[in-house]
């Protein structure tokens, strides 16, 4: 952006200085000689022109992968609250199982007369209890981690998309600034033009009444000389 801004500040004081090396050079009845200044202004406002695309193109890169990430952002989130609303169910379920074993538990401690025909039972259920819970701690662990590599995922697709929107926000800042300083080359070329136009058109006239000046001198000469 910097370089930009030093080609635009370059071409600004060309113009100015072609306005005045103009003047200076009609003053002095020279020739006009300043097409070049023109043509370096015409090239640099070609480039500026082909910076101002790059600028547009980058923009639609952006905007491509802003859009992209939000979709994977999306999906992420969507995943994250899957992975969520699975361990709260599980949870729900190693409660219910802790119920039912404190259930079972005081069965066997409130029924000293079944204790001898239902202890086999009861002892299978509990370890049936105890493996499923074991089961669902495991399984509570698992979903807690996916719910924390969700969570780490969002934030890096969170970081990511902050990245490209702040890119966005600088390239089509950068995009209307070279804009502007574009248009504003453009005016004082049209100026510039102009008096060059009008300092050809004065030029030409000095050197009509020159040439006016000059034929005199050599027909007074001539009368001069005839009369000797």
């Amino acid at each position: 952006m910097k370089k930009k801004h030093y080609v635009l500040m370059t071409v600004a004081m060309l113009v100015i200085m072609i306005g005045m090396a103009g003047k200076h050079y009609a003053d002095n009845i020279i020739i006009w000689g300043g097409e070049d200044n023109i043509s370096t202004i015409n090239d640099n406002l070609d480039k500026l022109n082909t910076s101002l695309s790059t600028k547009d193109q980058q923009i639609a890169q952006l905007t491509t992968r802003t859009a992209t990430n939000q979709t994977q952002l999306d999906q992420a989130i969507k995943d994250r609250d899957t992975y969520k609303q699975q361990a709260d169910t599980l949870k729900s379920e190693r409660d219910q199982l802790a119920s039912d074993k404190t259930s079972l538990t005081a069965q066997l401690n409130g029924k000293d007369s079944e204790l001898a025909a239902k202890q086999n039972e009861i002892q299978t259920k509990l370890a049936e209890i105890e493996q499923k819970n074991q089961e669902i701690q495991r399984l509570n662990t698992e979903m807690n981690a996916k719910v924390d590599a969700a969570n780490q995922k969002v934030n890096e697709l969170q970081a990511t998309y902050d990245s490209l929107n702040t890119k966005l926000n600088q390239a089509m800042s950068d995009k209307t600034a070279v804009e502007a300083e574009l248009a504003t080359t453009k005016q004082k070329l049209t100026e510039a033009t102009q008096e060059n136009t009008n300092l050809r058109a004065y030029i030409d006239k000095l050197e009509k009444a020159k040439a006016d000046v000059k034929t005199t001198a050599d027909k007074s000469q001539q009368i001069v000389d005839q009369h000797k």
